[in-house]
């Protein structure tokens, strides 16, 4: 069995990818980290925006095409795009006018975080940052790359978000990634 073969790298295709939305929307309503309802059978469709604004833009296109909301977590704090950088500003914007959610994209690494306070405090911090910046509400985060301290942070809410990695949404809804090219259930 080759590389291509065990990790399906054809499924990480455009084509594909319109491909996968249009069977998601037979079986599934596409709902956002504040408006499921726990007895609809529902999708929360998420990116973690880790390296590629552009990327990003170009699979918030294709959604919209289809008639797919999503939410797009971006990293105040990224290596590889810059927020404040007019272009990247100018992506972001453009993924919001097409009628996507925006969420932050939280590294607690950068501060060192190590209680719950100052989790909410820099929480609230980055999310009035990004609010400001592209005039909207955030509601929502996740954590960028995990750790002992984030995995053990269960509550549903923290700096006034709700938390993606919460134990309802760890384990009471079904997950699937394709983090990293390859598929994770």
């Amino acid at each position: 069995m080759t590389n291509a073969d065990k990790y399906h790298f054809s499924d990480f295709t455009t084509e594909n990818y319109r491909h996968l939305l249009r069977i998601a929307k037979q079986k599934y309503t596409f709902k956002n980290f504040s408006n499921y309802q726990d007895n609809e059978g529902f999708i929360i469709w998420r990116h973690d925006v880790d390296f590629s604004m552009h990327r990003a833009l170009k699979l918030a296109k294709i959604e919209a095409e289809e008639g797919v909301q999503s939410t797009f977590f971006i990293l105040l704090h990224s290596e590889f795009y810059n927020l404040f950088e007019k272009e990247i500003t100018e992506l972001v914007t453009q993924i919001i006018k097409l009628g996507h959610i925006i969420g932050l994209h939280f590294d607690s690494h950068y501060y060192n975080i190590k209680t719950e306070s100052e989790l909410n405090e820099k929480l609230l911090f980055e999310k009035e940052v990004i609010e400001k910046i592209f005039s909207i509400k955030i509601n929502s985060f996740c954590f960028h790359i995990t750790n002992d301290f984030t995995l053990s942070c269960n509550k549903k809410h923290y700096g006034g978000l709700i938390n993606a990695f919460s134990p309802y949404f760890q384990r009471e809804i079904a997950y699937c990634s394709d983090s990293n090219g390859y598929w994770r259930f």
